[in-house]
């Protein structure tokens, strides 16, 4: 499995001065908890790292097993994908707010005449647009949206690493799957991945 720069860092940090509490690596790294949860439950689950309550991280000289990365690594996003919320471009902000609520989401998919995802908006996003009056509670969801281009969307064949790869923005919390055409079909989630490897972990100690 290949690392990213920022997981070399964290591992090197770790090694150093261990233990380390996300705390202080989020402060040596210059960036928020959030942010790093991602990688450090995914070096943990890699055996990587491991973690003490209430004491920090420790380096784990093992390396990563091999049947953590063949499960990235051979494992298509289609086996995990969930249903995704969707919205229209034309819909208004309110709309979307009112969307996002009763379907207790975090993220919706804005898609076009086509099924084709635009773009995603979520919560802060929303509130960003309403806070600016009343009035723009009648804008199109459009304007508040973050555009996603074809890099940063799914294939049916894509794996797991290129998903978590995606997810390593702290921005976002699912990423689009798409078919031959793309249409929407799926989403992927940082929930998602996670309660699937942790449900393989369970059986790897079995």
């Amino acid at each position: 499995m290949e690392l990213t720069d920022r997981q070399k860092e964290i591992l090197r940090i770790v090694k150093e001065e261990e233990p380390v509490t996300s705390q202080e690596l989020a402060g040596k790294l210059n960036l928020t908890r959030a942010a790093l949860r991602t990688d450090l439950s995914l070096l943990t689950m890699a055996q990587l790292l491991e973690a003490k309550p209430r004491v920090g991280y420790f380096h784990n000289p093992q390396n990563s097993p091999i049947w953590l990365s063949n499960l990235l690594l051979g494992t298509r996003v289609d086996s995990v994908q969930g249903v995704p919320v969707v919205i229209k471009e034309e819909s208004t902000v309110h709309n979307a707010a009112v969307h996002l609520f009763l379907e207790d989401a975090e993220t919706l998919f804005v898609v076009d005449e086509n099924n084709r995802p635009a773009g995603m908006v979520t919560a802060k996003d929303l509130i960003k647009i309403m806070l600016g009056g009343s009035e723009n509670k009648e804008l199109p969801v459009k304007v508040a949206m973050v555009r996603l281009p074809d890099d940063q969307k799914l294939k049916l064949n894509d794996n797991l690493y290129k998903a978590l790869m995606l997810l390593q923005d702290d921005s976002r919390e699912a990423v689009p799957v798409v078919d031959g055409d793309q249409s929407l079909v799926g989403r992927v989630t940082r929930q998602g991945i996670f309660r699937f490897l942790l449900t393989n972990l369970s059986k790897e100690g079995e």
